[in-house]
C-alpha cells in the first residue's frame, strides 16, 4: 500500500489481533510502524517488519517514537494492542511477579506509548488513540485479577488521554472486542469448547472507524476531526450484515459515569462494544434572550453530551438570563454577554439564533479562530442556494449556502437530507414554515406522484414565530380572539426555501420540465403562543389513486422517529406537538379536485427551530440523531 491515509503505529503487531489490525490498516492505505516485544521480519503474516520494542521500557519507547517521527514527520493513529493475561486462578494463589508483569505490559505499556506519541499529535492538531480493552475491566472477576485490574486502569488512561486532547483535535477510544480467537485465548481454560468468537474483521472495522475520521480534510491543510460517538449506538444485529459495518456497538457515558451495559462483554460474546470517551461538549448560544435561543437552551439542558457555556445577546446583554427566561431555572444566574467572536470562542458547538443578516457577519471570525467548531445557524442567512432568490426576498448581501438541516427530507433518487449533515462543521437550520410544509409534501414529489406547479399552502402560526420584539400587531389586544393573514400574495420570505426543498424532492428533470416549482403560500397569525398548522395541497398526476398516495407517505416516514403519519381518520393538532421535536401529518385525496391534501402540525420553536438545530448538531457530531430531544408533546 502507498500509505495515503497517514501513519499508524500498532503495538503487539506480530501475532493475534495485533497482526489482524496491521493487515487491516495496511489495506486501508496507512503507512505502518509495527512493534512487539520480540519483533519479526516475517512479512508473510504481517504486511511490514515488526520492530523489537519492549513497551514497558521508557527509553526504548522514546527512541522508537522519535524514529517514527524522523521517518514520517507525523503519527496519525496509535493502536495499543499489546497485552498479557495472568493465570486463571483466584487472587489467593496468584503469582505476584506474574501479576505485576501484567500491569507493566497492559498499563505501563499503553501509558508510555501514549506519553511519547501524544505530544506529536497535539502539535499537529489531530490524532486518534485506540486502546484494546476488555469488559473484564468493568466488573469483579474471581480469576485473572491482574488482567481485570489492568483493563480498569487502561480505561482511566484512555479517559485522561481524551480529556487532554479533545480540545486540540486528538481523541481516544477504548475498543473491547469480546473474545477473538488467538493463541492466547485458545489456550485459556475458560474458553475451552467455545464456539462463538468475535470475527477479527469486525474488530478491525471498529478500530478503523475513528481513524477514518482523519481522512476528512477541511481544505485548510489540516486534517479535520470528528467529535463523535457515532459508533456508540448499538445497531440491531441482522443476518447478512454488510462486512464493512460493525455488528454491534455498546455506548458508554462520559467520564465519571460507568455504564452497567459494559459488564455484559463476556456474558454474551455474540457482540462486542467500543467505548468512546466523549467529554461533554461545550456549547454557546448567541441570541439566547430570544424565543429560539431560549428553546435551544431548554433542550440543551436535557442533552447528555452538552455542557452550556456562553450565552449572548444584543440589547439585553449584561442582565441575568433568568430575567428574560424565568423558566430556565438552572441557568437563571448566567449573565448574558455581548454577541462577539471573543465571547463565542472556545466552544465545540455554537448555535446562532440571530436576526437574518447577523449570522453572516459573525461566522467568518468564528471559523477563523477554530476551523473545527460546529456552527448551527437558526437564521435564514445560509439556507438558499439561489442568490437571485435571496436578493428578491431579503435586503442583505447574499452570504452563500450551507448544508441544509432537514434530516428527514426525502430527495429525488432516494437520499435524505441527513446525508449531507454527517461530519459537517456548518449547518443552516430550516425555517419553521418550510419544515412543516416541506415534510408534508416531499414524499409525493420524491415518488413522482405530484405535479410541481400549482402547489397551494395556507398555514397558521403562533405569535412566537414573529420573534420577541415588541410589535403593535402582536399585542394581546390585537391577537386574542382574532386571526389575520400577513405577507399575502407571494411575499413571505419562506417561499423560495419551500420551493427549493420541493424541487430537491422532485428532482431537476421534473422541475425543469415544469418550468420550476409554482407555490402560492398564505400565512396567518393565530391566537396562540407557539405552533404551526399547515394545510398543503398539490395536483396529483393522472392515474394516481388514494392507496398509492398513502403508501408513498407511509414508506417515506416509516423509520423516521420525528415524523408521525397519523392513522387514517386522525388529524394533526398543534396541542399534540407542543414542546416536541416531531411533525404530525395526515393526508387525504380530493378526487374531485385531483389534489392531495396534507395537514402538518409542528411546534415552531421546537421542531421548527431549536429542536431541529440540536437534531442536526447530533448528526454532525456523530451522536444518535434524537439524543436530548423530546419526542412526545405536553398535554393538556
Amino acid at each position: 500500500m502507498t500509505g495515503t491515509h497517514g501513519v499508524a503505529v500498532i503495538t503487539g503487531a506480530s501475532r493475534g489481533i495485533g497482526a489482524h489490525l496491521a493487515r487491516a490498516f495496511d489495506h486501508a492505505g496507512y503507512r505502518l510502524e509495527l512493534l512487539s516485544r520480540h519483533g519479526s521480519a516475517d512479512t508473510a503474516s504481517v504486511p511490514a517488519p515488526v520492530s523489537a520494542v519492549d513497551v514497558t521500557d521508557a527509553d526504548a519507547v522514546r527512541t522508537f517514537v522519535s524514529g517514527v517521527l524522523d521517518r514520517h514527520g507525523r503519527i496519525d493513529v496509535l493502536v495499543n494492542s499489546a497485552g498479557l493475561i495472568d493465570d486463571e486462578v483466584d487472587v489467593a494463589v496468584s503469582d505476584p511477579d506474574q501479576w505485576w508483569r501484567v500491569q507493566e505490559v497492559n498499563v505501563l505499556g499503553p501509558y508510555l506509548m501514549t506519553r511519547f506519541v501524544l505530544p506529536a499529535m497535539l502539535q499537529a492538531g489531530t490524532g486518534r488513540v485506540v486502546n484494546l480493552n476488555s469488559g473484564a475491566g468493568t466488573r469483579a472477576g474471581a480469576v485473572a485479577s491482574a488482567y481485570n485490574v489492568s483493563k480498569s486502569a487502561l480505561a482511566r488512561i484512555t479517559g485522561s488521554t481524551h480529556l487532554a486532547g479533545r480540545g486540540q483535535g486528538v481523541y481516544a477510544f477504548d475498543l473491547a472486542p469480546g473474545v477473538v480467537r488467538t493463541d492466547m485465548t485458545s489456550s485459556m481454560p475458560s474458553h475451552e469448547g467455545r464456539t462463538e468468537w468475535t470475527d477479527p474483521h469486525d474488530v478491525c472495522e471498529l478500530a478503523l472507524w475513528p481513524a477514518r475520521r482523519l481522512e476528512r480534510s477541511d481544505g485548510s491543510g489540516r486534517r479535520g476531526h470528528h467529535r463523535s460517538s457515532a459508533s456508540s449506538r448499538r445497531p440491531r444485529t441482522k443476518p447478512g450484515c454488510p462486512p464493512n459495518r460493525p455488528r454491534a456497538v455498546r455506548r458508554r457515558r462520559p467520564p465519571g459515569h460507568l455504564s452497567t451495559a459494559t459488564a455484559e462483554s463476556h456474558a454474551s460474546n455474540a457482540y462486542f462494544y467500543v467505548v468512546l470517551y466523549v467529554h461533554a461538549m461545550r456549547i454557546a448560544v448567541a441570541g439566547a434572550s430570544g424565543y429560539a435561543g431560549g428553546e435551544v437552551l431548554r433542550l440543551a439542558l436535557g442533552h447528555p453530551q452538552f455542557e452550556i457555556g456562553a450565552v449572548t445577546a444584543a440589547s439585553t446583554a449584561g442582565i441575568r438570563l433568568g430575567d428574560v427566561h424565568p423558566h430556565l431555572t438552572p441557568l437563571a444566574d448566567s449573565v448574558l454577554a455581548h454577541t462577539t467572536p471573543d465571547a463565542l470562542a472556545g466552544h465545540d458547538v455554537v448555535f446562532l439564533a440571530l436576526p437574518h443578516g447577523a449570522s453572516a457577519k459573525l461566522v467568518g471570525a468564528l471559523s477563523e479562530r477554530d476551523p473545527d467548531v460546529l456552527i448551527v445557524d437558526c437564521g435564514a442567512d445560509f439556507r438558499l442556494t439561489d442568490e437571485a432568490a435571496w436578493a428578491r426576498f431579503y435586503d442583505t448581501p447574499y452570504a452563500g449556502s450551507w448544508p441544509y438541516g432537514l434530516p428527514e427530507l426525502p430527495l429525488a433518487g432516494g437520499g435524505r437530507g441527513r446525508d449531507a449533515l454527517r461530519g459537517v462543521r456548518k449547518i443552516a437550520v430550516p425555517g419553521c414554515y418550510p419544515t412543516g410544509i416541506s415534510l408534508a409534501l416531499a414524499p409525493g414529489f420524491a415518488a413522482g406522484l405530484l405535479e410541481v406547479h400549482d402547489v397551494v399552502v395556507v398555514a397558521s402560526s403562533g405569535t412566537s414565530g414573529a420573534g420577541k420584539a415588541l410589535k403593535p400587531h402582536l399585542l394581546s389586544a390585537q391577537v386574542m380572539g382574532s386571526m389575520s393573514p400577513y405577507s399575502v400574495g407571494g411575499t413571505h420570505r419562506h417561499i423560495p426555501e419551500i420551493a427549493q426543498n420541493l424541487a430537491a424532492a422532485a428532482g431537476a428533470v421534473a422541475v425543469t420540465a415544469a418550468g420550476g416549482v409554482t407555490l402560492s403560500f398564505t400565512p396567518t397569525l393565530a391566537p396562540m403562543p407557539r405552533g404551526i398548522l399547515a394545510t398543503c395541497t398539490a395536483r396529483l398526476k393522472p392515474g394516481v389513486d388514494a392507496a398509492t398516495v398513502r403508501e408513498a407517505w407511509s414508506t417515506a416516514y416509516a423509520d423516521e422517529p420525528c415524523v408521525n403519519l397519523l392513522p387514517p381518520g386522525s388529524w394533526p393538532s398543534t396541542a399534540a406537538v407542543l414542546g416536541a421535536n416531531v411533525v404530525q401529518l395526515q393526508l387525504a385525496v380530493d378526487q374531485d379536485a385531483g389534489r392531495v391534501v396534507v395537514v402538518s402540525a409542528i411546534d415552531n420553536l421546537c421542531k421548527g427551530t431549536a429542536g431541529a438545530a440540536i437534531q442536526c448538531a447530533n448528526l454532525a457530531l456523530g451522536l444518535p440523531e434524537t439524543t436530548g430531544l423530546p419526542l412526545a408533546g405536553v398535554a393538556p
